[in-house]
Parts: C-alpha cells; structure tokens; sequence
C-alpha cells in the first residue's frame, strides 16, 4: 500500500506540474507541488521504513501526514479526484497501520516484533482474497469514463465487468479501454482455439472445426495485433474494422455446422467482446 501512495503522489505531482504550466501564477497551484513533494521524499520513506521495522504507530503518522492541497482552492479544485485518490489509498495504508497497532497492544507480552510483522503479511493476504469491487480504489472519472463509454456498446454488463477486471482500466483513457476489450477479444479467440484443438482429437477432419481452427489462427495472427496497433495509434476506422471482423469471422464459424455447433459458448463470448470492442473504438476522439 505505501507503494501505491507513492505511485499516486508522482502522477499527482506530474499533474500539478502540467496545470501550473497551462495557468501560471495560478496561486492555489503553487502549495501542491510541495505538498505532493513532501509526501514522496518523507512521509513515504518513514512510513516504509516504519513498516519494515515493525512500527506500526510510527508507520500510521507517516500515512496520515497525508493531506489535501484541496484547502488552497477558493472555487473547483481541478485536482480534486488526484487528491481523492492518494487520500484513498493512504488511509487504506494507516488503517493497515492501526491494525497493526491493535495487534501489538493486545499480545505485546507474547509475541515477538518479528511475529507482529508476521501478522501484517497475513493481514494483507487477507485483504488481497477479498473481491476486487471491495479493494479497489475508483478515481470517480474513471468510473464516468466506463460507465460512459460501456453505455455505447451492444453489451454494457460485458463491457463493464471486463474493462474492471482489468487494473490497467484505473486512469484509461478510451484508448486504454479498447485495448483491454482487444485483449480480452484475444483471450476468448485462444480458449475457442484450444476448444476447437481439442474437439480435433476427437473428430479428426472435421471440416466445420478445421474451418474454426483456421478463422482463430487469422483472429490471434492478424486481426488482434492489428486491432491493438490501431487503438494505440487513435485509428478509430481501422480499429472498428478490425473488431468487426472479428464478430463476422466468430459467426462464420459458427454457421458452418450442419447441426448443433460445440463452439457455440466460445463463438458467443468471442463475438461479444469483439463488437464491444468495435463500439469503443467508434468513441475514439
């Protein structure tokens, strides 16, 4: 957790530091910079070193040291998400810290500092099993953006399970999200293969699965690298070309059974995530 204060303290001060030099002079600018700064070069150093050491009271100040520059804005505040943030994960990390503190009051007498350390690892396992909709930390606009962009696609509930499920997804521009929807496109045209490979063994020549086989080669050789080259470069027209193709090529394959497909969960799901994809990259700016 103190290394994700600092990660979000550096892309606060990176942020602070773009603001200041499209409006200079702007006063209630020039307090964060220190703020932010103060946060990477002390108050993270001591709370690590604290935690490190077993400290946990010392390792708790650290973190709470952690205030807003918010104060210094008469009106809107255009960091107030940046600052939302870094609070959120700072307080995660001082209540890690409080944890600690209770533990080492209640059984000081019995353990040794060694097994208080002991203790916050467990502590933190725990709190990595929990739900990801229960440890994550949301800048609001990234929500906005999901729940904005998803919104225009053929499948919100895909969409928006899919792009959370994926940790590059916090701070993604639309671009970002496509390219998550492009890799999950890739995943669903790997299981269809490894599927389709496995039916092979049992039905060996097999036209419609051979067929199959081929048409997920050219989606995972050509057209995912393709599409990933696109959303990276902005090429909206490119990008949504690709990602239909994909949807068109899942539909083939699927059309060419005679009788009941055994690919029919595969196609489904890689079809889904391909127009998903092909939507995004439509709201390309």
């Amino acid at each position: 957790m103190v290394e994700i204060v600092q990660a979000k303290a550096t892309v606060t001060l990176f942020k602070v530091s773009e603001l200041r030099d499209q409006r200079p002079g702007d006063k209630s600018l020039s307090s964060c910079p220190e703020f932010y700064s103060r946060i990477s070069q002390a108050d993270i150093p001591k709370a690590s070193e604290a935690f490190n050491k077993g400290n946990p009271k010392v390792a708790e100040q650290g973190m709470n040291e952690a205030d807003s520059c918010e104060h210094g804005f008469s009106g809107s505040s255009p960091l107030t998400d940046y600052n939302k943030y870094v609070h959120g994960v700072a307080a995660v990390a001082a209540a890690i810290a409080r944890t600690l503190l209770s533990y080492s009051w209640s059984i000081k007498e019995i353990i040794s500092m060694k097994n208080l350390i002991s203790l916050a690892l467990i502590f933190l396992i725990q709190v990595s099993l929990l739900p990801a909709s229960q440890c994550r930390v949301y800048l609001p606009m990234d929500a906005s953006l999901i729940d904005k962009t998803c919104k225009q696609t053929p499948n919100y509930d895909v969409c928006v399970s899919t792009i959370n499920s994926d940790p590059r997804s916090t701070g993604a521009d639309v671009k970002g999200l496509g390219l998550i929807m492009v890799d999950a496109v890739k995943d669903k045209a790997t299981g269809a293969l490894n599927k389709a490979n496995e039916l092979l063994k049992q039905s060996p020549g097999d036209q419609a699965l051979l067929s199959c086989v081929k048409i997920y080669n050219e989606v995972l050789q050509n057209d995912v690298p393709q599409g990933s080259q696109a959303f990276t470069q902005g090429d909206s027209k490119s990008a949504e070309q690709g990602m239909n193709d994909i949807a068109t090529e899942a539909d083939s394959c699927e059309s060419g059974f005679s009788s009941s497909s055994p690919l029919v969960g595969n196609n489904k799901a890689l079809l889904d995530v391909a127009a998903v994809a092909a939507a995004i990259a439509r709201t390309l700016p």
